[in-house]
């Protein structure tokens, strides 16, 4: 079998193959595609359980912590000891009540304050502070590394400008002010090393319902916030940030407490956008995501998926807790899972192929045996063995071909026959032309001269072969030629046999140029073109 043959016989199968194989190629595509927007869900499902389930946990702790500050502040503004030492100061020195002086129950409250800070060791400063004389202190009592310390009177110092003297002393009795987070000052100056410092307060009223100063609680959220911010499995991110949007909590140290350091790191700068919309940076209001709900969100150029929950510290304020994780960290899952769907769909896919190519090899065998007796057919060998075909619908096929192959044969035989008959009438339609002593020539519709005898060479000097193609005005005279066209197309349409130009002399052009005196007859030829014209030409110089 030739390579032409080979060509001819494996398109059908290498299409059908190539076809099944495509299919099971968009259908393993789909299928990584599908698998892997399954497989991003049920990362994003995860990390929504994961990070609202750690922000839930931490934001219940926290705010446990500054829950039970505020109740113990107003625990302390309740005790005895503090109502004594307010009616002392305001009847000169001593309270009738108490029937004590301003001195022990000073000391006795110093005392309060000191065992009430060795029990809870995440405070470490309790004051006690009159509005009157500038917001002066009239008991400090401090712990550091596990020791207490009583101010004496020459160290207690004006608060006045604190922001939680100013918005406590405007709370009714039995409210708590709940500051920001912010790093602890001394004397006005941040305390070495930096403290990270929650300030809970409460008014103290005096007897004729004026406020006569606070009771101060500072609380010590170092260790607190670090074990917030702690990430053990290495990809969550924490921020923790203030209403405004100032930086508590950061993964870069650097950008926390801008507040107090002077710096202008805020999350309302660096965020970009929530859930693919652009956030205007100049917004003053904090924009924050949806609480409790995994978002998309970008800080700066860095894309993050995150879960926000807000801990109250009044009905203004809060501050918002938010675990993020960047997507290049989903990204990551979502290849170690790709790698897994990719590999187990291509061995499918191929074990698939491999079935379907067996199987349509098998389905294509009988077809391509079929295939090659019509190639035998085509290159004439009508002995080729017909194939037994067991399949109905190829069955069939085999029937038809083989009475093709029959019919094929018994017309070949007679095409031949014909042929022979034709051979033999064109060859002795040749004798005759060129028996015939007369100069014949045949001329088709559009004046070309398709055949010419031996006689012509005698006649005009050409060979026969010198005129097949040429015009046959070529053979007519110069000062005729120019009529000689429509005088043939006038023949045309009469189409029967006369002599040409009846009545008249003709003279004919030999190839040297010389003319001669001729009679011409005319006899219109069927021929495949349309009318031929057979035209006899006769020298009369004699």
């Amino acid at each position: 079998m030739n390579l032409a043959q080979v060509k001819a016989r494996r398109p059908l199968s290498f299409r059908i193959i190539i076809g099944v194989v495509l299919l099971i190629l968009l259908a393993t595509i789909l299928q990584i595609y599908l698998s892997n927007q399954l497989a991003r869900k049920a990362v994003l499902a995860e990390l929504q359980a994961q990070l609202a389930t750690k922000a839930a946990y931490h934001n219940k702790e926290l705010l446990n912590k500054i829950e039970r500050a505020s109740g113990d502040v107003l625990y302390l503004s309740r005790l005895p000891s503090v109502e004594g030492l307010v009616r002392a100061i305001e009847h000169n020195g001593f309270d009738e009540l108490e029937q004590q002086s301003t001195g022990i129950l000073t000391k006795r409250l110093q005392g309060r304050f000191a065992s009430f800070l060795d029990a809870n060791p995440e405070y470490f400063q309790i004051l006690f502070i009159g509005l009157g004389d500038g917001g002066r202190e009239l008991i400090r009592v401090g712990s550091s590394s596990g020791a207490v310390d009583v101010a004496p009177a020459a160290q207690l110092q004006q608060m006045l400008p604190s922001n939680y003297l100013a918005a406590a002393q405007y709370l009714k009795a039995g409210e708590v002010f709940r500051s920001d987070i912010h790093l602890h000052r001394e004397q006005g100056e941040l305390q070495q090393p930096l403290r990270r410092t929650l300030s809970v307060a409460t008014p103290i009223y005096n007897g004729n319902d004026a406020v006569f100063g606070l009771i101060v609680i500072h609380v010590d959220l170092g260790i607190a916030l670090d074990k917030l911010s702690a990430d053990n499995l290495g990809y969550i991110s924490t921020y923790l940030f203030t209403q405004r949007g100032d930086y508590i909590i950061h993964p870069n140290s650097q950008n926390t407490f801008g507040m107090d350091l002077g710096n202008s790191f805020n999350w309302q700068q660096d965020l970009n956008s929530i859930a693919g919309q652009p956030i205007d940076g100049q917004t003053k209001t904090t924009t924050q995501l949806p609480l409790q709900k995994l978002t998309a969100f970008s800080l700066g150029e860095t894309a993050f998926h995150g879960v926000q929950t807000n801990i109250a510290l009044d009905a203004q304020r809060a501050l918002c807790l938010v675990y993020a994780v960047q997507d290049d960290y989903i990204k990551a899952r979502n290849r170690s899972t790709n790698k897994i769907i990719v590999l187990s769909a291509a061995a499918i896919a191929f074990l698939v192929a491999l079935v379907i190519y067996g199987y349509v090899r098998r389905l294509l065998a009988p077809l391509e045996q079929l295939s090659a007796v019509a190639l035998a057919l085509g290159d004439g060998n009508y002995t080729a063995p017909m194939p037994v075909i067991h399949e109905p619908e190829l069955a069939g096929l085999a029937g038809a071909l083989d009475t093709m192959r029959t019919k094929i044969i018994v017309r070949d035989r007679e095409i031949l026959d014909s042929n022979e008959r034709l051979q033999a009438s064109l060859d002795y339609a040749d004798l005759i032309i060129e028996s015939v002593p007369e100069a014949i020539i045949i001329v088709n519709s559009n004046g070309a001269i398709i055949r010419a005898n031996q006689q012509v060479k005698a006649l005009f000097g050409y060979e026969p072969q010198e005129l097949i193609g040429c015009g046959v005005e070529a053979l007519v005279p110069p000062p005729q030629r120019a009529q000689h066209p429509a005088m043939r197309a006038a023949f045309m349409a009469t189409a029967k046999a006369r002599p040409m130009a009846r009545d008249l002399e003709l003279f004919a052009c030999r190839k040297d140029g010389s003319q001669f005196p001729v009679e011409i007859g005319l006899n219109t030829l069927p021929g495949t073109g349309g009318q031929h014209v057979l035209a006899t030409i006769i020298d009369l110089t004699h």
